[in-house]
């Protein structure tokens, strides 16, 4: 397993957000206009069981780009609010944002961020031992 899959596939706070009994499941709130490749980038977005949300950005163009979510798109509550921002892939506090949410990102990139109303602890998934199988996969014995 790369370096890459066990950040996204190993991280507890996007297993969390995967876990989340809430439903619906993720969707995509806009197509973001992007002019290499129009419909390349997206803006995914969830609400949580916790009274969060959490959002995708995707630029799947072939150059930079800058993608902005705007807060009202994840629901009525969220409009016009400022949130507290948490990176989810690389598991930090972004401080907070006004009305919408900012990433620069590089071509084929992703930014998935967990968003609240007030400062929330990190997620978390339950720990359960590794089977054997997962052991060998992971090179844990």
């Amino acid at each position: 397993m790369t370096a890459v899959m066990s950040k996204l596939l190993l991280n507890p706070e996007t297993l969390a957000v995967n876990q989340d009994p809430a439903t619906p499941v993720g969707r995509i709130v806009e197509f973001y206009p992007c002019p290499a490749l129009p419909l390349s980038c997206q803006l995914w977005a969830r609400n949580l069981s916790d009274g969060t949300a959490v959002a995708a950005l995707v630029n799947a163009d072939t150059k930079e780009q800058t993608l902005e979510l705007d807060f009202g798109l994840l629901g009525p509550r969220f409009a016009g609010r400022t949130l507290h921002v948490r990176d989810l892939i690389e598991r930090l506090d972004r401080g907070t944002a006004s009305s919408k949410v900012t990433a620069t990102l590089p071509p084929h990139a992703t930014a998935y961020f967990r968003l609240s109303t007030e400062p929330v602890p990190p997620l978390d998934v339950e720990r359960v031992p590794l089977t054997p199988a997962a052991r060998r996969l992971l090179g844990r014995g």
